[in-house]
């Protein structure tokens, strides 16, 4: 499965990682402050062009997912390779 990665570093810098795979988006984060617990979730197109403006287009996608996701948002569904 190719994916092509369109937003941060690496995982180690950023909090986040932003990539297309099969013409779908997702996002890669932390989403503990305490201990590393990463998810990787869609989002849509119009998301990943909010995050491409900047930290606070970047805040307001996040704050979107977990609230759409509600309890899942902070269960371990990814980790780096």
């Amino acid at each position: 499965m190719k994916e092509e990665k369109l937003f941060g570093l690496s995982l180690d810098k950023d909090y986040i990682e932003v990539v297309t795979r099969e013409g779908r988006f997702f996002v890669r984060h932390d989403v503990d402050s305490v201990k590393r617990t990463w998810r990787e979730d869609e989002i849509t197109r119009a998301e990943v062009d909010k995050i491409g403006t900047g930290i606070v287009g970047e805040y307001q996608v996040m704050f979107a997912l977990r609230r759409r996701l509600g309890a899942e948002a902070f269960k371990s569904n990814w980790g780096p390779k």
